[in-house]
């Protein structure tokens, strides 16, 4: 039977014996932030807890897309951990993980760290594409990148009478949905960008049609360039190389591609999958280290899910219990994952289409309102900063 026990604080005859037990989160993700919350609200196991992140806000991913478009401010898609790691008692360690002998941890000013039992939700690699010209390629993650990286585009807008390009490489379902919230963000400007969309194998290959068909429609309302068939090759200082060696002007390049592991991880014993990320049975525990939890997108189950915020946070309750369960020595419980998990996907303009596997709802303004709702009460649920920020547009 599947347990649903809350975490709860451990009896106090095994308190001496476990006092001294490490719990240590790598990652302020979905999941761990929402362990914290879990922790806070329903009592924690009888350990120290650490967490390990460079930040110690995250930017929830859901709300991205509308923030760039301009409907929230930054401040609305902002989790703060401060106040769930005050209540709980626990450490904040402010830098990345770089490495893992299956013991330590190594991080990235060179110090050790460890824990009696660890925990991964690091999310995934931004794409490597242009590495090699950051001041024309803006990566998707980590946020503050992002937004950063448009704001510097932005100032060139009106800086002469040229009509900039920015192009968005990925025709999936977050490339697309990054697109179309551009769009809406630049066009009322009179210095719009032109917008390059490329998508070698169309627009959400492989989803329903009529998917694929309303993003498509929706593109093209909103002057997106969709350019097909064709992959990115390289890139040079006027832009994009496609990969039948044609030239794609861009001035500034997103690339919204396919998940990629922390590199870092190739050089630990952890067991990995193909794609390097960290393999874990059902209950999120590693296959080969028994002390280690995976969560997020890092994660890589036995049967594969997509990597997906839906999913992260459908994990929560499970890696709360189990992290509680491995300091006291009980029985772990598992992950009950369904095959496919609704996707509300934003069109910019305050509409949404829904898609669950083969079904789907579509666009309409009542289904914005819906993944609003949902959204705002995600983030409510958590202790969030109070920043006096203008929304962005």
């Amino acid at each position: 039977m599947h347990d649903t026990t809350r975490p709860r604080p451990l009896h106090s005859h095994a308190r001496t014996q476990t006092l001294m037990t490490h719990i240590v989160l790598i990652g302020a993700g979905h999941t761990h932030v929402g362990v914290l919350r879990a922790y806070a609200a329903n009592g924690a196991p009888d350990a120290r807890i650490t967490l390990v992140s460079p930040h110690p806000r995250l930017y929830y991913s859901g709300m991205l897309p509308a923030h760039v478009a301009g409907h929230y401010a930054r401040a609305e898609l902002a989790i703060e951990t401060g106040g769930l790691l005050n209540q709980l008692g626990a450490a904040f360690i402010s830098t990345n993980v770089i490495g893992f002998d299956g013991t330590t941890l190594t991080l990235a000013d060179g110090q050790r760290l460890a824990g009696d039992i660890i925990s991964f939700d690091i999310g995934t690699a931004p794409s490597a594409f242009g590495h090699d010209h950051p001041e024309r390629v803006v990566p998707v993650k980590p946020v503050e990148a992002l937004l950063t990286g448009l704001a510097r585009f932005e100032h060139g807008l009106n800086q002469d009478d040229r009509a900039r390009r920015l192009a968005v490489i990925g025709g999936g379902a977050g490339g697309v949905e990054l697109m179309l919230s551009l769009a809406y963000r630049y066009g009322g400007r009179p210095d719009r960008p032109v917008l390059d969309l490329v998508a070698r194998s169309g627009v959400m290959a492989g989803g329903p049609a009529p998917v694929r068909r309303a993003l498509s429609r929706a593109l093209d309302q909103a002057g997106v360039n969709v350019i097909t068939g064709h992959g990115v090759k390289n890139l040079d200082d006027s832009g994009l190389i496609l990969d039948d060696d044609t030239r794609q002007p861009a001035d500034c390049v997103i690339a919204a591609t396919g998940a990629r592991a922390p590199a870092w991880l190739a050089d630990t014993p952890l067991t990995r999958d193909d794609n390097g990320f960290i393999a874990c049975d059902w209950t999120l525990r590693s296959r080969s280290h028994s002390h280690v939890f995976a969560a997020g997108d890092v994660i890589a189950l036995p049967e594969p899910r997509p990597k997906s915020g839906v999913y992260a946070v459908r994990q929560v309750s499970v890696l709360a219990d189990n992290l509680a369960r491995a300091v006291s020595g009980r029985t772990l419980i598992e992950f009950k994952a369904p095959a496919t998990a609704l996707a509300l996907i934003s069109l910019g303009d305050k509409r949404a289409l829904a898609v669950r596997g083969r079904l789907s709802l579509p666009p309409s303004r009542v289904l914005w309102q819906i993944k609003n709702r949902i959204d705002r009460r995600f983030v409510a649920r958590h202790d969030r900063p109070r920043l006096d920020e203008p929304k962005t547009g």
